[in-house]
């Protein structure tokens, strides 16, 4: 069982240790990313439920520019971003506050690699989501830590990082879901106030709280369990109902 009230706790006093710079450092994250926008379904966008907190920033720029554009930007500009925001709250973690080098973390580490694991993981969400509602959102718990593992190690292949967050998640996905929820009040006033509140509480608030949520993950794991986790399990098959419900 994951402390909800500690991990905010944590996550409070990272925030207010460094408060402008994680206000600026997710702010810019969040335009950037709004700005890129992606312009296909929320699941198969942000890999699901409601834990991208950029959604609430982001602009519809199918105006400007064309789909295949802005689709292209989203995939090679947009998921080395995410992957630098999920390093930067790690680092965040470590009073480690560098922006500029976060920025650019998912750029100069194996970009290549970085770029094939979020889209497939992505992709597997959208394809569950194709059955039902529930499955894809149980696969968006169930490969919620896929990004901050790739930020860890961005060597990672997309089968390891699939399955090790599939592995993670298992007696978690609830915890995830409570937690969540837990920020929904938070949500909605950032909604009421156009979105001031998120700015500068609720967006870095909330990442830091879904680091200290895969910090705790962590740290519960055997220190030889990330090895054998990787190749004991099958990858799942979006044409299999099973796969979505363990």
């Amino acid at each position: 069982m994951i402390n909800r009230k500690l991990l905010k706790q944590d996550a409070k006093n990272v925030f207010h240790a460094h408060y402008w710079a994680l206000v600026g450092g997710y702010l810019i994250f969040a335009l950037i990313s709004g700005f890129l926008g992606s312009g296909v379904s929320y699941i198969f966008s942000g890999g699901g439920t409601f834990s991208h907190l950029d959604e609430i920033f982001q602009f519809n720029s199918f105006i400007a520019r064309p789909a295949i554009v802005t689709t292209l930007l989203g995939i090679f500009v947009g998921l080395p971003l995410e992957i630098g925001q999920y390093h930067y709250a790690l680092e965040n973690r470590q009073d480690r506050v560098d922006f500029g080098q976060a920025l650019s973390h998912g750029f100069t580490h194996n970009y290549g690699n970085v770029i094939l694991v979020l889209f497939l993981r992505n992709l597997f969400i959208f394809l569950w989501s194709l059955l039902l509602v529930v499955p894809g959102i149980v696969k968006a718990y169930q490969y919620r830590l896929v990004g901050y593992l790739v930020a860890e190690d961005p060597n990672l292949t997309y089968e390891a990082a699939l399955k090790r967050s599939k592995t993670l998640m298992n007696g978690h996905k609830m915890d995830a879901f409570v937690l969540d929820l837990s920020f929904i009040g938070w949500f909605l006033l950032s909604a009421i106030t156009c979105g001031l509140v998120g700015i500068f509480w609720v967006m870095p608030y909330y990442q830091q709280t879904d680091a200290e949520f895969y910090a705790a993950i962590i740290a519960q794991q055997p220190d030889d369990t990330q090895s054998s986790d990787a190749t004991t399990e099958p990858l799942d098959d979006p044409a299999s109902t099973d796969g979505a419900v363990q």
